[in-house]
């Protein structure tokens, strides 16, 4: 039960991370108050994952005293976990009257009976009292046990016993329906996402580049984070100077080719969330391959220096001579790291240079 809840929640958090926080398109959809992305989100999920064990693992017997504690740890968490539902549900903001809900009703009433109001008086008036209890002291180690006094029952003595693990099937419905029920709405925007994306795909070979740009920052704005001078303004000036020489036509081309991959790739990625078989139609090893990095390509020899100099990490001096010595004879490649020397604090030239030579060696 555990491994199928906790799968949940966690592509509820993929999502959250690849697709509302990179997509002002998607961010609309869940209408954000005052378009802020909510801080605490992670540490929802972190709050889920910290304390699954404590509902799911075995509950062991023990002391009297240990046994109160493993009872209030147990029923405090699914407490916890039923609020954390309810913010979730505000989040992506889907309607639900949770105290409808028997699965949410019968056990936030037994924790807030034993645990959150062992006396319990009405708000309203001459504050009655409504209940009392207290711990059994004779529980069967499956169940949660405890004495109750209550209005209802002309406060005559009950004993109240719940089987945990009815307790623990109550909460696996619970949250296995509203986490359903995010992400049904969560492939919703998912869908609307994919369908902008592809008709970006389909517009890129008709637009201007300043205009796709500016479609890509409505449509597909993570683009401008995946690499150096990829973002806006960078682009626009290197476009305009694509005519003055090949390291700026190349830095145009290695962008439109990164892209279209990502552009493929991300309909495939979002495929694969909800229909993994109908996915595997759309792999296409040549067109969906990963972003080529440096770190992985199979010519490992230039690859040390190459990642010092991409990340200016280190000596540039001592990075472009390893280089140099190891492409020794490649005019090309000399001047474009003699380019990156005398241009080593200016982004565009120096990135220009760099992506040049990484294409020159086919990285």
């Amino acid at each position: 039960m555990k491994v199928y809840v906790k799968g949940k929640l966690e592509k509820i958090g993929t999502i959250w991370n690849n697709y509302i926080l990179e997509s002002k398109l998607c961010q609309e959809q869940i209408k954000l108050e005052n378009n802020q992305i909510p801080p605490h989100f992670g540490s929802i999920l972190g709050h889920f994952m910290d304390t699954f064990d404590i509902v799911y693992d075995e509950h062991k017997g023990g002391s009297y005293t240990s046994g109160f504690i493993n009872d209030i740890g147990f029923l405090q968490t699914i407490f916890v976990h039923q609020d954390l539902v309810r913010e979730l549900l505000e989040i992506f903001q889907v309607t639900s009257n949770l105290w409808d809900d028997e699965n949410y009703s019968i056990n936030r009433n037994i924790r807030n009976e034993l645990i959150g109001h062992p006396v319990s008086r009405s708000t309203r008036g001459n504050k009655a009292l409504i209940s009392s209890t207290l711990f059994s002291y004779q529980s069967d180690p499956g169940s949660i046990t405890y004495l109750r006094y209550h209005k209802d029952n002309q406060y005559k003595f009950e004993k109240m016993s719940f089987k945990i693990e009815e307790i623990i099937e109550r909460h696996t419905d619970f949250l296995n329906e509203y986490f359903d029920k995010i992400l049904m709405h969560l492939k919703e925007i998912l869908v609307l996402y994919q369908r902008a994306v592809g008709q970006f795909e389909t517009e890129l070979d008709s637009l201007e580049f300043n205009d796709l740009l500016d479609v890509a920052s409505i449509k597909y704005e993570s683009i401008f984070n995946l690499k150096n001078l990829y973002d806006k303004e960078s682009l626009k000036i290197v476009y305009s100077k694509r005519s003055e020489h090949l390291r700026y036509k190349n830095l145009i081309n290695r962008f439109m080719i990164d892209l279209k991959r990502s552009l493929k790739e991300r309909k495939r990625s979002i495929k694969m969330l909800f229909n993994p078989l109908e996915a595997e139609d759309l792999n296409d090893p040549d067109s969906l391959s990963e972003f080529r990095d440096i770190t992985n390509s199979a010519r490992k020899s230039y690859q040390p220096a190459l990642g010092k100099l991409g990340a200016r990490d280190g000596s540039f001096d001592l990075e472009s001579g390893i280089l140099k010595s190891e492409c020794e004879g490649n005019l090309d490649i000399v001047n474009e790291l003699d380019h990156m020397r005398v241009h080593i604090k200016k982004d565009i030239e120096y990135y220009c240079a760099y992506f040049l030579i990484c294409s020159i060696l086919e990285y």
